[in-house]
């Protein structure tokens, strides 16, 4: 299974974003994990969409093309959230981040993201900026406790 949107730059929309992960999350895993584990999974699975999209819309905020791609990808042992951007003059590595005691309480960036996520990427595909970002899977597999 595998889901791609198409979102406008617009932080109303983020919400939707991190239910529709949640809803990947949930028919990809399911039946794989056991209440807690999914629980678990969902809520770090809709806490690292939700800082990345609003992270990612808030730096793009000028951009010429008002629209990011979305795709979810889950995988046998890792979720995947891919934003790839479509303003080949925006460069989202070199954003500074603050060190994670100058963040305000309530807007966490890629420091929330970086502590749940096992992998984040920046790279440059076809003139985009593309950020992924890659939730393991291997510590709800462990223990299938209900």
């Amino acid at each position: 299974m595998y889901l791609e949107i198409n979102i406008p730059l617009n932080l109303k929309i983020v919400k939707v974003m991190r239910m529709i992960a949640s809803d990947v999350a949930k028919k990809a895993y399911g039946r794989k994990l056991g209440n807690k584990q999914m629980a678990s999974l969902v809520q770090e699975i809709e806490l690292i969409t939700g800082e990345a999209c609003t992270s990612v819309i808030k730096h793009h905020a000028h951009a010429k093309t008002k629209i990011l791609t979305l795709q979810y990808v889950p995988m046998y042992s890792a979720f995947k959230i891919i934003i790839m951007e479509h303003d080949p003059e925006s460069d989202l590595s070199n954003s500074k981040q603050p060190a994670s005691d100058e963040v305000p309480e309530g807007r966490y960036k890629f420091n929330i993201i970086k502590q749940l996520a096992d992998k984040v990427l920046y790279t440059s595909e076809d003139g985009r900026n593309v950020l992924t970002i890659i939730k393991n899977l291997e510590y709800y597999n462990d223990s299938k406790a209900n």
